[in-house]
């Protein structure tokens, strides 16, 4: 037994399925739907009980909302959206274990329950009827199918099982030359970069020579900030 999520949007043109692909775009910031610019649109998220691949129960629905800016992204609203739901969690949890008086302060209770009106909403049974429906393919044939809404982010190319083998290999070389480089002195990594742009002008395998000299100039960088007390090393890399 395993669970899977499925993503639904309820828009005015009807149901539309979200690919996880495109909905974790948008909750990154990476993706958008320009269609929705400027809107709030409602949207499902199913947790499914599997056997193998196949769906055997929806074990929760919840249901929430995408606010659009206009560019069609939701990042920005997604995390104001977070931490307010934080914020009036955790208030409400700390009203709640304080004494009982006869004066009860009801603004946490009333700004949980704001954020609860602003950011969920509660499915009906024909919105659930018409999740199953997709889920179970139960539609006839005669009937129209749900759509998959859109994003404008390109979709990525399969990562083959040979790409991921030539991934993992080249990733243990990677970890070699990074070795090699960090014990290096400061006058050694200056002309490890050197020798190594050099070597990307006349070898066929240039643009990895190039990879390593920048590696080079990123350590000689941490060293010298080491010294001379400026930022730590771990702040150089993003």
């Amino acid at each position: 037994m395993g669970l899977s999520i499925r993503f639904y949007l309820f828009a005015e043109d009807g149901l539309q399925s979200i690919s996880q692909r495109v909905m974790m775009g948008l909750i990154r910031g990476k993706d958008a739907m320009p269609q929705y610019a400027g809107t709030k649109q409602k949207v499902a998220d199913v947790i499914l009980e599997n056997e193998g691949k196949r769906p055997l129960r929806i074990e929760r629905v919840q249901g929430s909302f995408l606010t659009f800016d206009d560019k069609g992204k939701v990042h920005k609203d997604l995390v104001a959206s977070g931490f307010a739901a934080l914020e009036t969690g955790m208030a409400l949890e700390e009203a709640l274990k304080q004494p009982q008086t006869k004066i009860v302060d009801l603004t946490p209770k009333l700004n949980r329950e704001k954020w609860e009106r602003e950011n969920r909403w509660t499915l009906s049974k024909d919105d659930l009827d018409a999740i199953a429906d997709d889920i179970w393919r139960r539609k006839e044939a005669s009937q129209p199918r749900i759509e998959r809404a859109q994003g404008i982010a390109p979709k990525p190319p399969k990562v083959t099982y040979e790409a991921k083998e030539a991934i993992r290999e080249i990733r243990t070389s990677l970890i070699s030359i990074a070795n090699k480089l960090q014990w290096l002195s400061e006058p050694a990594l200056k002309g490890a970069a050197f020798e190594a742009r050099e070597n990307a002008k006349i070898e066929a395998d240039g643009p990895l020579w190039l990879g390593i000299a920048a590696a080079a100039d990123r350590y000689h960088e941490i060293q010298v900030r080491r010294r001379t007390g400026g930022a730590s090393g771990t702040r150089l890399w993003r």
